[in-house]
């Protein structure tokens, strides 16, 4: 999803650039340098809310007994899935959901703080004790990948090729994943 969002904003490659750029130099990208790059690590956080590739959790059951949440009565044993598709996309935490925004991450250049609405209802990785158990390699490896491939190289299509959408609801499927279309991407060197 990285490289399908990005190859749609020029500019916003060109300001991880400038930051790699002004942090890392010439030498390769490491995982020291995440603390002090904010507009990559939110243009991270932003791939993962705008494209939710997981739109919903693992089922999850409510085996103890009845439970009361938000006015509504959840029974003994219902199975129950959470929407982050739903919850990535809600207007009322994320402003222009449907806009990719790495920018709603940010207050004065740096990455908001965890008790920040965007933060906290960030879930790309689900939610509580079931959460992924990969979430900080995950993190760590998109990072790692983004910034070494555009230390490097521009992200573009072939020349004669329209981009498709890359709104998200035009790329859900019956598929419990939501993938970008295949696409070829030329790699332009800096």
């Amino acid at each position: 999803g990285a490289l399908f969002l990005l190859s749609h904003f020029p500019k916003i490659q060109e300001k991880i650039r400038e930051e790699i750029t002004n942090i890392v130099g010439s030498r390769s990208p490491t995982t020291e340098d995440m603390a002090s790059m904010p507009y990559t690590e939110a243009c991270m956080m932003e791939i993962l809310r705008y494209q939710s590739h997981l739109p919903l959790t693992a089922p999850h059951a409510n085996l103890s007994q009845e439970v009361e949440l938000e006015g509504y009565t959840i029974p003994k044993g219902t199975v129950i899935f959470g929407n982050l598709f739903a919850c990535h996309h809600d207007e009322t935490v994320y402003p222009d959901p449907w806009e990719f925004k790495p920018d709603r991450f940010l207050e004065e250049g740096k990455l908001v703080g965890a008790d920040h609405p965007a933060v906290r209802n960030f879930i790309g990785f689900g939610v509580g004790r079931r959460r992924c158990v990969g979430q900080q390699m995950a993190r760590i490896r998109m990072f790692l990948y983004t910034t070494c491939l555009l230390q490097k190289f521009k992200i573009e299509i072939p020349k004669d090729t329209s981009l498709p959408s890359h709104d998200p609801r035009a790329l859900l499927s019956e598929s419990p994943v939501i993938l970008p279309p295949p696409m070829q991407y030329c790699f332009v060197e800096c």
